[in-house]
């Protein structure tokens, strides 16, 4: 080496050092120009190429240093580095230890010797390399983010954090500690701290892909959907080959209710791995769940049945035989859906099903079945015996219930819907308004954003608690509380709550018609009713103690005064009678069809009005009334999905509403009366027919309740087409309706159950 070649490596040093490196490349290469062979210029370019992320050409200098210099510890450590960044871990791990043999303290050779390990699964041994390569530099900071993600990557999240914080603090405008630590957090449930983490990782690197879909996730697990998606779609634009990112887009839309948008994320998920249906087993399962709940029972199952031979193979099977059509076509498909049904049923009790978690598995209730118009006990019961059999966890005991008696009665009250949902708004009086001399209550909240009716009932509960959304999770929380009572608003409308309550974690465990229709859980003691709601006889339609308050069940508060758009803000013809059925479409019962005929046929300048609560299930139910209702078809109108303030304008402004039969409207009926407007019912056997009729029953009004079908139809046309008798109907409607709203006598009734019931537990 001349004295020349070293002036100018030594020259090249320091514009390495000041981070100058093309210009230190520069001179490496001029001494390499006048002796190749010399390897500390060959080393040293291939460090500045490494550096500069040019992987392919620092190696062919780094592996010719070693060539030179086979003794040089250093010279294999970073071409063990530089084969780690070409996802080369075997080649890398084998320079790296060629280093160590020469010079066992070298700790960039250790670093990557761990990296190496870890690229290739050995997860224990990698974390001993990286604690080895600790103890000799404690605050190497490469080496504690290394360390700390494999942590957080074997599910030592605690551990991780630790140890990425310190190396946050020596390193603070590090972006890559900050994504681990996010991430860590994350998992630790500290949602808060790695949304701020990730916000800085994402202003320093715009385009970090992983970083859009953790603040995404983190963002997910706080229902902040109108953020999530966002963040979900852009890491989804940056890495448009992950499946993974696809399928997080899939589930933000899929909880933000955007099922046709969810639908879309998954198959880009299908699509990066070339379609194939078993690859990602929980992206087949969700978009049968999706195809299940909009009622398409073919390309669910054919869904279903592509995961036969994966881990999914046993929910998909329960998937398939509990697919139901959500728009039934006749009568005669009712049978057959049944009869097929109950022996699916039948033939899965006979086998061994396995199922870890249905909750996880998308399982659910059988929440379709309801709108048939027959008894559901036998079923309901049958499908909680066969949960049961595959899935023992679910039949999970509290080992210590109830409040240890107290002066005060502890009371529980659970549901997903506790916000401006149909739910939140029929039971947020029962939270509120429960005498707190004689009740504490808690109420139970899923995570989502706060809106009027949720706010309210955060307010008027003595503490409100966050569940988890694992059931193990939630199971312990409620078990905690020691309730005395656990009041389950709506069982069968969510299937979190369903599978919650095969557990029992309260002495007196009660719910309501929220979703009017037996449980079929032996843990379910008491269904609270009314005797206008189940007359004698319903006992034997219910697996639980049937209950019976004296008055219509809800404490309902009275709306705002408001003022609502009208016929011609709405669009609606001014010289047309309107009959507006505003129900949603999967409780349009076959038998409905001729009804509905029967009124066109009778007011041949009326229409009635349809709400378009699926474009899938208007498809199908225009299909059915082209061969039902071929002659009047052309009057029976679709409308838009709206806005509540449209719909009571819609309810306010049509002659006659007309209420569903075998499933009626209970909340919409409630509404609908505040506003005046008469909506005729034909009341049924069951719980689910007989909501409205009840309601009358209590404001009695009685000329609003139908007798028959024939009654139906005369009732419907004569209020339509006599204006005299309509407007009196509607006087008469608002002179009574204070009956329905802020009823104390609901709220005795049930304090003197919840009392009496918990004094017999």
């Amino acid at each position: 080496m001349t004295t020349s070649d070293q002036a100018l490596t030594a020259a090249g040093i320091e514009y390495h050092r000041a981070g100058r490196l093309r210009e230190a490349e520069a001179v490496y290469r001029r001494v390499l120009g006048a002796s190749p062979r010399h390897p500390d210029a060959q080393h040293l370019l291939g460090v500045a190429l490494l550096q500069q992320g040019r992987t392919e050409e620092a190696l062919q200098h780094l592996r010719t240093a070693v060539l030179l210099d086979g003794g040089n510890a250093l010279y294999h450590a970073n071409l063990a580095e530089g084969l780690r960044r070409a996802g080369k871990p075997g080649e890398a791990e084998a320079s790296a230890r060629r280093a160590l043999a020469l010079d066992g303290r070298n700790v960039g050779a250790l670093n990557c010797l761990g990296a190496a390990c870890q690229a290739q699964g050995k997860l224990d041994e990698a974390a001993g390399h990286y604690r080895k390569a600790l103890k000799l530099d404690p605050n190497g900071v490469e080496i504690l983010n290394n360390l700390g993600g494999l942590l957080r990557q074997t599910g030592r999240a605690g551990e991780a954090e630790k140890v990425l914080g310190k190396a946050l603090k020596l390193a603070p405008g590090q972006p890559d500690i900050r994504f681990n630590l996010a991430l860590a957090q994350l998992i630790l449930g500290k949602g808060r701290e790695s949304e701020e983490h990730l916000r800085a990782v994402l202003a320093v690197r715009p385009d970090h892909a992983e970083a859009w879909n953790a603040l995404g996730n983190a963002l997910l697990r706080r229902s902040v959907w109108a953020e999530a998606i966002p963040a979900l779609v852009r890491a989804a634009e940056l890495a448009p080959g992950n499946a993974a990112f696809h399928q997080a887009l899939g589930v933000a839309y899929q909880e933000a209710g955007k099922t046709d948008e969810a639908a879309a994320a998954y198959e880009k998920a299908l699509a990066a791995k070339d379609g194939d249906l078993t690859v990602l087993p929980a992206v087949t399962l969700a978009l049968g769940r999706i195809a299940k709940t909009q009622g398409d029972v073919d390309r669910a199952c054919r869904l279903f049945a592509a995961l036969a031979g994966t881990d999914r193979n046993d929910a998909a099977r329960l998937h398939r035989a509990t697919a139901l059509p959500a728009i039934l076509q006749s009568e005669t498909e009712i049978d057959a859906v049944r009869a097929r049904l109950d022996a699916d049923l039948d033939a899965l009790l006979d086998t061994r099903l396995k199922i870890d978690d249905p909750f996880a598995d998308a399982l659910g209730p059988l929440f379709y079945l309801a709108y048939h118009g027959r008894d559901d006990r036998p079923f309901q019961e049958k499908l909680a015996r066969l949960y049961r059999q595959a899935c023992p966890s679910l039949s999970y005991t509290a080992r210590k219930m109830g409040g240890g008696g107290g002066k005060r009665l502890k009371v529980g009250f659970v549901s997903r819907h506790f916000h401006s949902h149909t739910i939140g708004k029929l039971y947020r009086g029962f939270v509120a308004e429960l005498p707190r001399d004689r009740f504490e209550v808690t109420t139970f909240l899923f995570a989502r954003p706060d809106d009027p009716v949720r706010a309210f009932i955060r307010e008027r509960s003595d503490r409100t608690v966050a569940l988890p959304e694992t059931l193990a999770d939630a199971r312990r929380v409620l078990e905690a509380e020691r309730l005395d009572v656990l009041f389950y608003t709506d069982i069968g409308m969510d299937p979190f709550t369903y599978f919650l309550a095969f557990a029992r974690l309260a002495p007196v465990q009660c719910t309501t018609w929220g979703h009017p229709v037996t449980t079929g859980l032996d843990t379910m003691d008491y269904f609270l009713s009314s005797p206008a709601i189940d007359p004698a006889g319903n006992e034997a339609h219910f697996t639980e103690t049937l209950v019976r308050l004296r008055d219509f069940t809800t404490y309902y508060y009275r709306p705002e005064p408001e003022t609502w758009p009208d016929r011609a803000a709405l669009g609606l013809p001014e010289d047309e009678r309107l009959y507006a059925c505003l129900q949603t479409l999967f409780k349009f019962h076959p038998s409905f069809d001729s009804v509905m005929g029967d009124i066109l046929r009778a007011d041949s300048k009326g229409r009635i009005l349809l709400i378009e609560s699926s474009p899938v299930w208007r498809a199908m139910l225009e299909g059915r009334f082209a061969r039902t209702l071929p002659d009047v078809r052309d009057r029976i109108v679709f409308l838009r999905r709206m806005p509540i303030r449209d719909f009571m304008g819609v309810a306010a402004s049509a002659d006659v509403l007309l209420d569903t039969p075998h499933f009626c409207g209970g909340n919409s009926t409630l509404e609908t009366v505040w506003a005046g407007a008469p909506a005729v019912t034909l009341p049924s056997a069951f719980t689910r027919g007989r909501l409205s009729s009840a309601i009358y029953e209590q404001m009695r009004v009685g000329d609003l309740v139908a007798r028959d079908e024939a009654d139906y139809v005369a009732k419907v046309v004569g209020l339509g087409v006599d204006p005299d008798r309509n407007r009196a109907m509607r006087a008469r409607i608002l002179e009574r309706r204070d009956a329905l709203f802020e009823n104390r006598r609901i709220v005795e009734d049930l304090a003197a159950f919840m009392e009496g019931a918990a004094g017999k537990a």
